[in-house]
């Protein structure tokens, strides 16, 4: 069967916390019948819980919570990449959504369903091993706007700077990690991975990542919790390698590196 590649569509969605208030009478009691955003919100969550923690125990069961939270914009990207992927379902997966659309469910177990651990199971996770480089990709792209989109030293004639140094280098990724390297010595292997990743997804426009692509989707499936309240250390890391690193301070008077 072909797979074909992602159409990134627009689409609504309900936060669990929303879901809960809406049916917070019957939440214990009474199955409810969810509307179809509602179902494919529930369903992009599970995505992501079973995804990224194919067995739960009680330290997983905390950063589950995290991920129900749903605030945080680094553990939303793996349930918005599922529910794209909701989008995209075929018609034979499209009549199985609906078939469990028109049913009712009880709030309280429902991301334990076996129904709906199924689905998610054989119409999402199952089509992973194909997907990873879209996600990786997907990943990487949301990573590095939100590490430098709201970066303080990201301006246009910075980006045209750091553009142009990797513009001239061959071995993009060795470069972009000595420099954070030299910038901040105590970064782990990981951490230095995902930085250089996002740091090239967002200045170089080189094809042929997909080894990157699929070597981050390892990383997130593995740490997605771990990535996401390192966030902030991420962006204080490449501000660092920005300021310190680049030769950014040529023609203004100040220190040449």
């Amino acid at each position: 069967m072909e797979i074909k590649p992602l159409v990134f569509k627009s689409y609504d969605y309900v936060k669990w916390i929303n879901i809960r208030k809406k049916y917070n009478n019957e939440y214990n009691t009474t199955p409810v019948l969810l509307t179809e955003i509602e179902l494919k919100s529930i369903l992009a969550l599970l995505f992501s819980i079973r995804y990224n923690y194919p067995i739960i125990n009680e330290k997983s069961k905390d950063e589950i919570k995290f991920i129900l939270i749903d605030e945080h914009p680094i553990t939303r990207i793996p349930s918005v990449f599922g529910h794209q992927m909701l989008e995209n379902l075929d018609k034979e997966h499209k009549e199985w959504f609906n078939r469990l659309h028109n049913k009712s469910y009880l709030l309280s177990e429902i991301f334990i369903d076996s129904g709906l651990n199924e689905f998610v199971h054989l119409a999402l996770i199952d089509y992973m091993a194909i997907r990873k480089f879209e996600y990786g990709k997907f990943f990487l792209n949301k990573l590095s706007k939100s590490i430098f989109d709201s970066n303080e030293v990201s301006t246009n004639s910075i980006i045209e700077k750091i553009k142009d140094n990797l513009n001239n280098t061959s071995n993009k990724l060795e470069f972009i990690a000595d420099k954070i390297l030299k910038a901040n010595p105590m970064t782990d292997t990981k951490d230095l991975l995902i930085m250089s990743f996002a740091f090239n997804e967002y200045f170089s426009k080189s094809s042929n990542k997909d080894a990157v692509y699929a070597i981050t989707n390892y990383i997130v499936k593995e740490n997605i919790y771990l990535l996401s309240i390192k966030k902030n250390i991420f962006k204080d890391a490449i501000n660092k390698t920005i300021k310190r690193s680049w030769n950014l301070n040529r023609g203004r008077g100040g220190h040449k590196l």
